[in-house]
């Protein structure tokens, strides 16, 4: 049976992969959707990624101009933030890994 690897568009891992796939569990997984891949994002890969125990799960939407921030808890996804016009900063913390601050404008580019 063939394994499924999946690419995401950003990940974090916690030591430098040795190639260009690793098998480490992610830290954070983020996705930029698309009209062709909002479905697969919002869908395969969510359920793929909780099933992988990934911790976090961000998901960037362009066209909507949201971020949206969930976490692994017992083998669901919980949001934890939503960056949006509205709420467009937050301090996120990465598990054990400290935290960040993100900027939607910024990520966006303005």
């Amino acid at each position: 049976m063939p394994k499924r690897v999946r690419v995401p568009d950003v990940m974090v891992v916690t030591e430098r992969p040795s190639g260009k796939i690793t098998d480490q569990v992610p830290v954070v997984v983020a996705e930029v959707l698309s009209r062709d891949t909002r479905s697969i994002d919002l869908v395969d890969k969510w359920e793929e990624y909780a099933a992988f125990g990934i911790a976090q799960y961000w998901v960037l939407d362009p066209e909507r101009r949201t971020l949206r921030l969930l976490r692994l808890v017992d083998g669901a996804w919980e949001e934890t933030h939503l960056l949006d016009s509205d709420n467009d900063t937050a301090v996120v913390t990465v598990g054990d890994h400290g935290s960040v601050q993100l900027d939607l404008g910024e990520i966006l580019g303005g």
